[in-house]
């Protein structure tokens, strides 16, 4: 039988985007089957295209995001010859891909198992985008007669479809129609631009619920949204929707193309997307990413041979499924390897009589966790004691919930995995390379009890800067190290409330000690020279020669009393009496002044720097380095114990370490690499809503949209805004349930904090109801999540 497979990107059945597409309901519900609880096992592209294309998990395929590994060398060599194509060409089948691959294919190499290859070069667009031509790579521009992709898609596909069977009528054929829409810049046909202009059927009842205390954290913290906010969400609703009936209209083209060939009673045709999406559900303004029933459950329709008209298969089914499927259609034995079943048992039995095995739970998983955040995770999961165990910590106004719902005794939560034993994974004392020890707490004088607690080990913090290896790649350097690339998640205030405790409160105080005490010791041996002789240091203060003042210092609270700004301008001082540190709301406005004089002079100071990297990018011959420079130069001498001393410029200064001084020798000229990086994306959002998301706007995804952003009608013309719709905490692992007596999700994140939603009372997943479940079903949900992340 041939095989058609219909793929769209981003599409949601969530907030009803199935009921604006007339032809794939009629062709492909009301005379196929049509799967209700259809869902991905990840709300992200790559991976869950990679996911459909193997039948295996994320996990499994190791694609966790859309750019690391996606298309990568290694998924080339390894995974690629095992997709369903690469197995159904082996069998003579005359298989077309056309359309979107992967988001990080490069176009460079055909991928295994596909004879006629039109594949989008990176990310979706309708306009002005690259394919690889069997490959060959072509650029198009911005003609819709000749360039708009969707179409190029739906001709390809037609094209190839009567070519196999006007020269191998004999042959069964394979494609994969991978449409971009109805994912971004949302480009419509000119034809469809006037449509949808008034629909609202992306609100829902979670649409702009917000906070959501009892949620994860980045929930938490997203409040509801502006009023520019709710008007984006409208007219990005009605653009996407706009995109999907070409999509629709290609179904009808397909439909009927196969039946003038006489094939439609032997072809196999298969609708579906690679993940939902959100429009301002719990005021997150779009997106996907979230573990919620509108970015993991999906449309999916299937019409073919002997397979019963109109029909609802109730039965949970997975993007992994699709990959088995389609070898048993084919004749094909399944590759034990997958993760995924063959779903064609459910789609042959007869109208209301049901498979009478077939499993009830898969996994949702996002993101990756390497070993030593997973060590960092159990930590928190088992110091976290005294906490109930079957419920959410809140306060009485329901702000905040423990993110670890387990204790160190209960046998069955995560605490398991790790047990603490001195002679076990963790020993004491730490030996070279160990990160964490288990200790008694008697030892510690915390208790006279002989529990063990898990400690870091000191010599793997203190060292762990140093591991620091720099490869000279030409005129560019690459960072390389071992840590340097682990994620720094986004701190929330249950962590805090973690380490604010009485163990970890003096572990912390006895590191601020010694580091104070260190920082003390090396800027004791400080001593600047500056020129010319005017700007001095005295004994009253300061004096810069940019017009910056620094008067004398408290010496009961080690402040600065006043600053001044430009001679005879601004100054700001604290005074010297302990008034201010008496009355809360003059201390605030103090604070509030000075925090408003910080971000303005830093992003003077970023822009400076902007410019002198540029003056040292394109130093002219024969100019003098900053070394040999003359004028106001101000230098710092670091004298050491040996009496030696090295001086450094006052450029070298604003990017000093006071940790690295240790180690004067090793030298990384590309260790701010990721730092720089970090830095351009504050300054992209310095002047957008986003900045007031401060130091973690690194650790978060951040989108800005203006005027410009789309180029064809329906156009945007309410000004430029910003928004934060997801955070690098956000990973997560998840079981969704769906059977006879239970409909429920349930999911940890990465933080330690977990989550419960009976969807049965609660459809839209507007309560996190984890502490009503009982004790014994909430061990045997985690036996189960565990199971599956095997």
């Amino acid at each position: 039988a041939n095989i058609i497979l219909i793929v769209t990107d981003d599409q949601d059945i969530e907030l009803g985007s199935m009921n604006f597409m007339p032809h794939v309901r009629r062709h492909l519900e009301r005379e196929g089957a049509y799967f209700p609880h259809a869902y991905v096992t990840t709300p992200m592209c790559c991976p869950s295209r990679s996911s459909l294309l193997t039948g295996l998990y994320v996990h499994n395929h190791n694609v966790y995001t859309n750019n690391r590994n996606c298309s990568s060398p290694q998924w080339q060599r390894i995974f690629e010859p095992r997709t369903f194509a690469a197995a159904l060409q082996k069998v003579d089948y005359q298989t077309g891909y056309f359309g979107k691959y992967l988001n990080e294919y490069n176009g460079n190499h055909v991928p295994i198992g596909w004879k006629e290859w039109l594949g989008l070069v990176r990310n979706s667009k309708f306009y002005n985008y690259t394919v690889s031509v069997n490959g060959n790579k072509v650029k198009h521009g911005d003609s819709y007669q000749r360039d708009y992709l969707p179409d190029l898609i739906t001709n390809q596909s037609l094209s190839f479809l009567r070519r196999s069977k006007q020269f191998y009528p004999n042959k069964p054929v394979l494609i994969v129609m991978a449409f971009p829409g109805p994912h971004g810049p949302e480009d419509s046909a000119p034809q469809y631009q006037h449509l949808f202009h008034n629909e609202t059927n992306h609100r829902t009842p979670s649409w702009n619920y917000a906070p959501n205390y009892d949620k994860q954290w980045i929930l938490r913290h997203t409040g509801k949204m502006q009023n520019i906010h709710t008007r984006f969400t409208d007219i990005l609703n009605t653009k996407r929707l706009q995109t999907l009936q070409t999509v629709d209209d290609a179904v009808d083209r397909l439909v009927e193309e196969l039946r003038r060939l006489k094939e439609l009673d032997n072809t196999f045709i298969i609708y579906t997307s690679d993940h939902g999406y959100h429009l301002g559900q719990f005021g997150l303004v779009k997106g996907k990413a979230m573990p919620f029933e509108f970015d993991i459950r999906v449309p999916f329709y299937v019409r073919g041979p002997k397979i019963s008209k109109g029909i609802q298969v109730p039965e949970l089914i997975a993007n992994i499924d699709i990959a088995p499927t389609l070898l048993e259609i084919a004749g094909v034995p399944a590759d034990v390897s997958m993760d995924g079943k063959s779903i064609l048992p459910l789609l042959m039995q007869k109208m209301g009589r049901r498979v009478t095995t077939w499993r009830d739970s898969v996994l949702i998983e996002k993101g990756k966790i390497n070993s030593r955040e997973h060590d960092s995770f159990l930590l928190r999961s088992m110091e976290s004691k005294g906490n109930h165990a079957d419920g959410i910590n809140s306060n009485k106004h329901g702000r905040g919930s423990n993110e670890s719902l387990w204790s160190a005794k209960d046998p069955s939560g995560l605490s398991s995995v790790i047990r603490c034993y001195p002679d076990g994974k963790y020993p004491s004392p730490c030996k070279p390379g160990q990160r964490f020890e288990c200790v008694q707490q008697s030892a510690l004088g915390l208790s006279d009890d002989q529990q063990w607690t898990l400690l870091r080990c000191s010599h793997h913090s203190r060292n762990r800067k140093h591991r620091c290896r720099c490869k000279n790649n030409g005129s560019s350097h690459k960072f390389s190290s071992n840590i340097s690339g682990r994620n720094k998640f986004v701190m929330d205030d249950d962590l805090r409330r973690f380490r604010n405790g009485s163990f970890r409160r003096t572990v912390a105080n006895h590191r601020r000690q010694l580091s104070r005490s260190r920082r003390e010791y090396l800027m004791q041996r400080m001593s600047f020279k500056r020129s010319p002789p005017s700007a001095r240091l005295g004994p009253s203060g300061e004096t810069f020669e940019d017009g910056i003042s620094l008067g004398t210092a408290n010496g009961a609270k080690e402040l600065v009393n006043c600053v001044q700004f430009s001679k005879n301008q601004t100054v700001i001082c604290l005074g010297n009496d302990d008034e201010i540190y008496r009355d809360p709301r003059l201390w605030e406005q103090k604070k509030e002044r000075v925090d408003v004089l910080i971000k303005r002079f830093r992003q003077k100071l970023n822009q400076l720097k902007g410019l002198r990297t540029t003056l040292r990018r394109y130093r002219p011959i024969g100019a003098k380095g900053p070394s040999s420079s003359s004028g106001s130069q101000r230098h710092v001498v670091l004298k050491g114990n040996n009496g030696g001393a090295s001086e450094l410029n006052a450029s070298d200064v604003d990017d000093l370490d006071l940790d690295d001084l240790g180690d004067s020798n090793r030298k990384c000229p590309c260790r701010d690499r990721l730092k720089k990086k970090r830095q351009r994306k504050k300054e992209k959002f310095a002047n957008t809503s986003c900045s007031a998301v401060g130091q973690d706007i690194d650790k978060m995804n951040c989108f800005s949209h203006d005027n410009d952003h789309w180029k064809t009608p329906p156009l945007w013309t309410d000004g430029p805004f910003c928004f934060c719709q997801n955070a690098n905490n956000n990973t997560f692992w998840c079981v969704r349930t769906v059977n006879r007596t239970h409909n429920f999700l349930y999911c940890e994140f990465v933080t330690g904090f977990s989550c419960f939603y009976d969807l049965r009372t609660d459809p839209y997943q507007l309560r996190n109801s984890i502490d009503q479940v009982p004790r014994r079903d909430l061990d045997q949900i985690r036996t189960s999540l565990k199971r599956l992340r095997r």
